[in-house]
């Protein structure tokens, strides 16, 4: 097949082929990544009928014209709003027709038949709902964040006080950011990160997609925790690799990210496990920063540390701040409106 009828969504139609992936894409701003990504499809792909789908979240840098000009077998969509992450990707796949979903960053790179690879793995693994891929640095190192534990009240007790640092090659202590695992082997996983994430097309139907009062953080935790309470496993193939540029469009968003991800977190605790458990989890957070913010400032006091350390110390403090008003009533909404 040709690199022009393989990725061209018209020629399955007509040749009334279903795609064995749908591959979405939700962009805000991110002209030159998307059109890297985009062009790293077109190459990268593997044997595999596959579909594109973008839906682009009001951009104002040329996005949706660069993508009609140069990549006509792209269905773009265009709700010329920002819906954010979750609410994007189900619209998206709305307008998508392939037996699996492919949930795809645009400030990623496919590498060497990757998607091939995830979609051979998955249909050669029928008790997956989920499956996703490793991801790479720019500089072509690990990328931990592809997949990780469950998030929660002991994992961010470890985080507090440090324990994660001090016993990084522990299971016990390290279960959410498993840094002791370097994601090289086939393994069950509790989150698959929604950079590179492919759901059965049936599963995501049946889940109903992202929760959309989620706009961008945490999403994808929580669909991946209603994938498991259905009994579906999900996966991860080591041999399915992408290069990650983290944070792109996030970056543009919001210069402080740390609390909004935090909030996120918040929603997702007070959805699944209650109000008192996203109290407890958010006095978990404040003291991560109070135990850690007058530390830093006192070593840059004493002229220890570089200017870096300076601008990491504000936003710490920031947060610190921001999470102690959580504990007033009238501040906790904010919980519901991230």
């Amino acid at each position: 097949m040709s690199e022009n009828t393989e990725n061209n969504p018209t020629f399955l139609s007509t040749q009334s082929a279903v795609p064995d992936v749908s591959i979405l894409i939700v962009s805000w701003n991110v002209k030159e990544l998307l059109r890297d990504c985009l062009r790293s499809l077109q190459k990268n792909a593997g044997d595999v009928r596959y579909e594109t789908i973008i839906v682009d979240n009001a951009s104002h840098d040329g996005s949706p014209e660069m993508i009609r000009n140069e990549f006509p077998w792209v269905k773009l969509v265009e709700p010329h709003a920002n819906l954010g992450f979750g609410k994007g990707n189900n619209l998206a796949f709305q307008h998508s027709t392939g037996r699996w979903t492919l949930l795809l960053n645009p400030d990623t790179v496919v590498l060497d038949r990757a998607i091939e690879k995830l979609v051979k793995f998955a249909d050669a693994n029928r008790e997956a709902g989920a499956v996703g891929g490793r991801t790479l640095k720019a500089d072509l190192t690990l990328e931990r964040s592809c997949c990780w534990g469950s998030p929660g009240l002991w994992p961010l007790v470890c985080k507090s006080v440090g324990l994660h640092l001090i016993f990084k090659g522990s299971k016990l202590m390290n279960s959410e950011a498993m840094d002791w695992w370097q994601r090289d082997t086939v393994r069950d996983v509790d989150v698959i990160t929604g950079c590179c994430l492919m759901i059965r097309r049936d599963i995501y139907n049946q889940t109903g997609g992202f929760d959309e009062r989620f706009f961008m953080y945490a999403e994808e935790v929580d669909l991946c925790w209603r994938i498991r309470k259905l009994g579906w496993r999900l996966m991860f193939c080591p041999q399915a690799e992408i290069i990650h540029l983290v944070g792109a469009s996030a970056a543009k968003a919001k210069p402080n990210r740390v609390y909004q991800i935090n909030l996120g977190l918040l929603k997702l605790f007070k959805k699944h496990y209650g109000e008192a458990y996203a109290k407890a989890a958010n006095f978990l957070m404040w003291m991560f920063y109070a135990t850690r913010v007058p530390l830093m400032f006192g070593a840059i006091d004493m002229g220890l540390v570089s200017g870096e350390v300076t601008t990491k110390a504000l936003i710490y403090q920031q947060a610190m701040e921001r999470h102690l008003k959580l504990f007033r009533r009238q501040y906790q909404s904010e919980i519901d409106r991230a």
